[in-house]
């Protein structure tokens, strides 16, 4: 199984360097050839540090009922697992996340890149659950929402102290 998993997360290392211009307001899905093409799903979220990035992630995994470890941390790459997450696109199936979060190519913020493990042990695939990705990318759409409103946040109070 580790060896799946590091096999799925070297792919998808690859996979992500083709979402380098990708803007903040889509959602990359790849489809991963192991695990019966399993689906990756990556957002670009910018003007963020990867420290806000990561503390909000987590938030939004537990207001989901997860609970999140940190798995690897390696040349600015950080990957996370989230379990036991009530995921509502799936019928409220507990799922288990995995997670990387990596600088993109201008530096200017990261992308979040996810795989769904689901509780029969089998990776989600758009392809077996078409009903459900556009679900998914709106899900991480709502993230990237919440990362965004955070940025204009931050903006408002550095620009109130300026000011």
């Amino acid at each position: 199984m580790k060896k799946g998993l590091l096999l799925m997360l070297m792919l998808a290392g690859l996979n992500c360097q083709m979402t380098f211009a990708q803007p903040s307001y889509v959602v990359v899905e790849r489809q991963i050839p192991f695990s019966h093409w399993a689906s990756s799903f990556t957002i670009n979220v910018l003007g963020v540090d990867e420290d806000v990035v990561m503390r909000e992630w987590q938030q939004f995994i537990t207001e989901r009922g997860g609970t999140t470890k940190l798995t690897s941390v390696k040349n600015g790459n950080v990957e996370l697992e989230s379990e036991h997450v009530k995921f509502s696109i799936l019928n409220d199936e507990e799922v288990t996340i995995f997670t990387r979060i990596e600088p993109n190519s201008d530096q200017a913020g990261f992308r979040v890149t996810i795989w769904i493990k689901m509780k029969n042990g089998a990776f989600y695939s758009s392809k077996m659950h078409p009903d459900s990705a556009d679900r998914i990318k709106k899900w991480l759409l709502s993230f990237n929402k919440r990362m965004r409103t955070k940025v204009m946040e931050n903006e408002a109070l550095r620009v109130g102290v300026k000011g």
